[in-house]
């Protein structure tokens, strides 16, 4: 009998034993198949997202059907001024942090060489054709990054015209010949009319919202972003301060002088304003910009002809930042490397990926014309709930759908302005900050006491500029020019294939 009892409870014990292991069996099995069902999501941080959070929300419900249709992921667009944008993939969990995000290249310089970016160089032959494509037209990056591929750069190049963009209302109104504005100084007889006739409007507004009242106009192609510089058009690639040379003293006394006489804003050095945000509310006369074929021709519908340009008569310029300006990158840490290196791809080249995130939703942001370019609904009532990206620049807008305005030929025109660009004699070169002798904190420290107050113009240029100068000789600029000269040097003979 005890036996019998024995065996019963063995048996019932066995039996437990059986349940429960399938009942985790079935756990498991449920878990895998839970996780097999979640989507995977590609977060994207992004600057410029000006939209409510319902029509972000709409947006990236649109953005992430096509990309699950086509890739099977769904691509989602975070704001990069927020808390989750911020919140690139190596900064907290992978889970929680975007997975790719745009930086500007110092930046992504020091993510890349803390180890802390994605080598998408596995990953492109299958999955970056166009990455690979863009890469293909850029200067080589610097050695110290060779070898791997952590970034890609945006599309176009930093390479435009340059130009002013006016408040059309008041050249109608004083009658202004645009056509005799052929470099910044002929702004000066437009300006001194402004602030005789319109004292309420700034004459020029600084285009940036730094503390600089001429930005787009570079003096020559800076080499270690400090001092150092070659001219663009000076195949002797010598090597000089910027801050000696005659046409930076020029520029400077032509600032203070606009400064004394009202042309620029009096609170010039802290304003945080965009010109031509300035401009397009009515409080300002002019600003600076980039004349782009695709850029010109976008803001010329948008704005009809509220807004008259003056194109300076000066070529594009190319040099090695031109290139490498702007860097897209996925996180080291990211979940999904693969599918993000494919949403990448698709960010750059798929014109409904594009189309919806330059634009928005069909419908509620843009309709599209029978002759496919885009323009902006219907407006029957006031709505809030619109969808907008101001920095379009980021992305390669000419691969979504053109909005209306916009020149069928537009690759052409850009191609053709790029050919006409003046290309650096030092595009390529890197400038090598480990192999100089020089404190350089030291001299970038002279140049931020100085530097701000003469763009701006608040100071005595007679007494400032001399004091600025001496002061970087004792830091050691002089010997910084030999040092770079020295790179330049070995740079160009390794181009030109000669042994030192």
């Amino acid at each position: 009998m005890r036996r019998k009892k024995i065996r019963g409870i063995k048996r019932i014990t066995a039996l437990m034993l059986l349940m429960l292991l399938s009942i985790c069996g079935c756990s498991k099995t449920a878990g895998q198949i839970k996780k097999q069902k979640e989507e995977t999501v590609i977060k994207v941080g992004v600057a410029g997202i000006a939209a409510s959070d319902s029509a972000l929300q709409r947006v990236n419900e649109k953005l992430g059907d096509l990309s699950r249709q086509k890739y099977g992921f769904r691509i989602e667009l975070l704001r990069d001024d927020t808390s989750a944008g911020k919140d690139f993939a190596f900064y907290t969990d992978a889970a929680e942090g975007v997975d790719i995000k745009g930086f500007y290249y110092a930046e992504f310089k020091k993510y890349a060489e803390k180890g802390m970016l994605l080598d998408m160089a596995p990953y492109l032959d299958k999955y970056g054709s166009e990455l690979k494509r863009v890469l293909e037209d850029k200067a080589e990056i610097e050695k110290s990054l060779s070898g791997h591929i952590y970034g890609i750069p945006k599309t176009y190049s930093d390479t435009n015209y340059v130009g002013v963009l006016f408040n059309n209302e008041y050249v109608r109104k004083y009658q202004m010949d645009l056509s005799k504005v052929k470099k910044i100084e002929d702004m000066e007889p437009l300006l001194e009319t402004i602030r005789k006739n319109e004292p309420d409007i700034i004459p020029w507004a600084k285009v940036k919202t730094g503390p600089i009242a001429i930005a787009r106009n570079p003096i020559g192609d800076l080499l270690d972003d400090m001092l150092c510089m070659v001219d663009y058009e000076d195949d002797t690639l010598q090597v000089k301060n910027m801050y000696e040379t005659e046409k930076y003293e020029e520029r400077v006394r032509m600032i203070q002088r606009w400064y004394q006489k009202g042309y620029l804003q009096k609170d010039i050095l802290t304003s945080g304003e965009y010109g031509q945000a300035l401009l397009k509310e009515g409080m300002a006369f002019s600003t600076e910009t980039v004349v782009r074929p695709d850029e010109r021709e976008y803001l010329e519908n948008m704005s009809g002809d509220k807004v008259a340009y003056a194109v300076f008569d000066q070529k594009p310029l190319i040099d090695t930042e031109c290139d490498w300006v702007y860097v897209w990158c996925i996180a080291r840490n990211c979940t999904y490397p693969k599918e993000a290196v494919q949403a990448l791809n698709a960010i750059y080249e798929d014109q409904d990926i594009l189309t919806t995130i330059l634009y928005g939703l069909e419908g509620a942001d843009y309709v599209e014309r029978g002759d496919g370019h885009l323009e902006n609904p219907p407006e029957t009532e006031e709505n809030d709930d619109s969808y907008q990206l101001y920095y379009k620049w980021m992305f390669n807008r000419l691969n979504a759908k053109l909005w209306v305005g916009v020149d069928e030929n537009v690759k052409e025109e850009m191609e053709e302005m790029k050919q006409d660009a003046i290309v650096s004699p030092a595009y390529g070169f890197w400038f090598d900050a480990s192999k100089v002798s020089v404190d350089l904190v030291k001299i970038q420290n002279v140049i931020n006491k100085y530097k701000d107050k003469l763009n701006c113009g608040v100071c005595d240029v007679d007494q400032v500029l001399p004091q600025f100068r001496k002061e970087l000789r004792q830091a050691g600029s002089e010997q910084l020019v030999k040092e770079v000269q020295q790179q330049v040097d070995e740079w160009k003979a390794a181009q030109e294939g000669i042994v030192p």
